[in-house]
């Protein structure tokens, strides 16, 4: 068995063992959002715009709406006492950090299939909490068993993406094309090798938004109307 294999299964046994039975939710368990996303597709300005949406609504924004991406990186660090420094080890879009596997070796912090756990743990922690989007790590994979959490993946034409990220990063169109390249294939490898599925298989979300089509504001709508609804 080969070392990816021999990770895979062990992933796939932490996460049949702990999450795939249902938990007990109330009546009205409040809603959290998933939220898987191509690279520079617009998925942060739509969770922010539909925050706004949110926090007007009487019901669903009763309580304030929290959106963890880079931050859930520090939430795990935070949950289980990990220096702050660790961040850097637990990329979703880099391949693993070469300084990182040595020092997993040489013992000198937690090894990546630890931190995995610990993602999990806090991932679900704050979905059942409710009123959260998580964004990418798998998030939509981890949390599928709660029925109060809605996932969705933001797509986008690849050229629309490379001008977006060229503007933004102040970068040539040829190097935001092979950033963005890179990052999808991260992402992609890290659900594949974590949970042994396809990123882009659309059978996982409740919705798929292409921001080609649609701009922030109408996919937020959308999602907040598909949130009202539940």
């Amino acid at each position: 068995m080969s070392l990816q294999s021999h990770s895979y299964e062990r992933c796939r046994a932490f996460i049949d063992s702990n999450f795939v039975q249902p938990q007990p939710e109330s009546p009205r368990a409040p809603l959290a959002l998933t939220i898987s996303r191509e690279a520079y597709s617009g998925c942060h300005e739509i969770a922010e715009e539909l925050i706004r949406l949110l926090q007007k609504d009487k019901r669903l924004g009763e309580h304030s709406w929290a959106l963890f991406d880079r931050d859930l990186v520090h939430k795990v660090l935070e949950d289980h006492h990990l220096p702050k420094a660790m961040a850097k080890y637990m990329p979703e879009d880099r391949d693993h950090n070469f300084t990182g596997l040595i020092n997993e070796i040489l013992g000198l912090h937690p090894s990546q299939w630890e931190l995995f756990h610990h993602t999990c743990d806090s991932i679900l922690k704050l979905a059942n909490i409710g009123n959260v989007i998580v964004i990418g790590r798998g998030a939509h994979i981890i949390t599928r068993h709660l029925r109060h959490v809605v996932h969705v993946r933001v797509i986008c034409p690849l050229e629309k993406r490379a001008s977006r990220a060229s503007l933004r990063m102040d970068i040539s169109y040829e190097e935001a094309l092979k950033t963005i390249k890179l990052d999808d294939a991260a992402r992609a490898a890290f659900v594949k090798s974590h949970f042994d599925e396809a990123v882009n298989d659309p059978m996982a979300y409740h919705l798929i938004l292409n921001t080609g089509k649609l701009d922030h504001l109408e996919a937020a709508q959308i999602l907040y109307q598909t949130l009202r609804t539940r």
